[in-house]
């Protein structure tokens, strides 16, 4: 049997007298668990202190259950999406010394846990599919310790500033969507979308208006740009809208574009389609999971209506407007909703907005990011400030 680096025994449902030869307790998690399947049935005759049975039993968690330890591994999932534990103390008790791994087992339905109610956490935590929190009981305080996360947390910050002239808008931060104003079939075509020589670096994006009858094959045709910089003058991407897709159906290209291009209906039945850029936060084509965020500005402007909205781009949830401009995905918080009256910014007066706990996995390897949207009736009303992300990789 290999040499392990934990030695203890398995006995009443803990590991008691656990000891760890890495003293930063790096990689406890994954070790504990290749050990569980490393160990063989029977002891190592020649170490009688490798007395292990590192069994993983699944427990679907409920509010008011909580978790329940019958084994050192315990993989959890819950029956009605993310769940979060009220019930006290949230994980039963275990004994003194005892080392606990909680691990997820999916993305929709998961368990969240917070700090109190007998666990010690460094901060709130959705233990998603494959993620690790690995703990050790003290009894003398009746608590389960943090020991490490499997996931590493880091933020993701950007200046906050709204336009300085005119009557005020639409600004973003961290991508941005540019609509075109109408809708067309494509059919001749072609149809174009932005203008020459403009550094765009965006995905074309169609919302389709009615259902599909038939596969509807759209060809895009410009300069592409890939995030290695490679350039391709006259490159051309066909997208397709597949049978039976409902009206509000959004598809963009895997390519991002520079300077105009032009779109042209390629076969099938042809239906009228909004389209536009879509420019997004993605973490490097990585996905990762939002934790929070907070907004602080100082206002340059009075505003009585002014917001900050989050959005989570992905597919679901545009709208099809015939001759306007598609509506994007609800934001997923927005100022105004959380603050309900007292969101208005006025000249010279700081103000902040935050939330804790989103939990929000985003696919940013398929097509999904993060844009903030920022919306005002004046000239510098968000004067200066910043937003940051705080955010887990996936």
């Amino acid at each position: 049997m290999a040499p392990s680096r934990y030695k203890g025994l398995w006995v009443g449902g803990g590991l008691i007298g656990g000891v760890a030869h890495d003293e930063n307790f790096r990689g406890i998690a994954d070790d504990l668990e290749t050990l569980a399947s490393d160990v063989a049935a029977t002891p190592d005759s020649s170490d009688p202190l490798e007395l292990f049975i590192l069994d993983a039993t699944e427990q679907e968690v409920t509010a008011i259950g909580g978790v329940a330890p019958t084994s050192p591994i315990m993989r959890l999932s819950t029956a009605v999406g993310a769940v979060t534990v009220t019930k006290n103390p949230q994980i039963a008790a275990g004994t003194d010394g005892q080392f606990l791994i909680l691990e997820g087992t999916s993305n929709s339905d998961y368990v969240i846990l917070n700090s109190g109610n007998g666990l010690h956490l460094h901060g709130a935590v959705a233990i998603l599919d494959h993620d690790k929190l690995t703990l050790v009981y003290h009894a003398a305080d009746a608590v389960w310790e943090e020991l490490t996360r499997s996931f590493p947390h880091s933020e993701k910050t950007w200046s906050l500033k709204s336009r300085t002239a005119g009557g005020g808008g639409v600004d973003y931060v961290g991508g941005y969507y540019n609509f075109n104003t109408g809708s067309a079939t494509f059919d001749p075509g072609p149809e174009t979308m932005g203008d020459a020589n403009l550094a765009y670096g965006a995905h074309l994006f169609v919302v389709l208006g009615a259902v599909a009858v038939d596969d509807i094959t759209i060809r895009i045709t410009g300069t592409s740009i890939l995030d290695d910089g490679t350039r391709t003058a006259g490159d051309e991407q066909d997208i397709v809208i597949p049978n039976g897709s409902a009206a509000g159906f959004y598809v963009e290209t895997s390519k991002k574009w520079i300077g105009q291009v032009f779109i042209v209906h390629q076969s099938g039945t042809a239906k009228n389609c909004n389209w536009g850029y879509s420019k997004y936060w993605d973490s490097n084509n990585s996905d990762f999971v939002i934790e929070g965020f907070e907004a602080l500005f100082l206002g340059g402007a009075n505003d009585a209506t002014p917001n900050i909205s989050l959005i989570h781009h992905n597919i679901a949830g545009w709208t099809y407007n015939a001759g306007a401009e598609p509506t994007p995905p609800a934001p997923m918080a927005d100022m105004q909703t959380d603050y309900d009256a007292e969101f208005q910014i006025a000249t010279g007066v700081p103000g902040s907005w935050k939330r804790a706990n989103l939990f929000r996995t985003v696919t940013g390897s398929n097509g999904e990011g993060v844009i903030i949207q920022l919306d005002t009736n004046a000239g510098r009303v968000f004067e200066s400030g910043n937003f940051m992300l705080r955010i887990r990789t996936r």
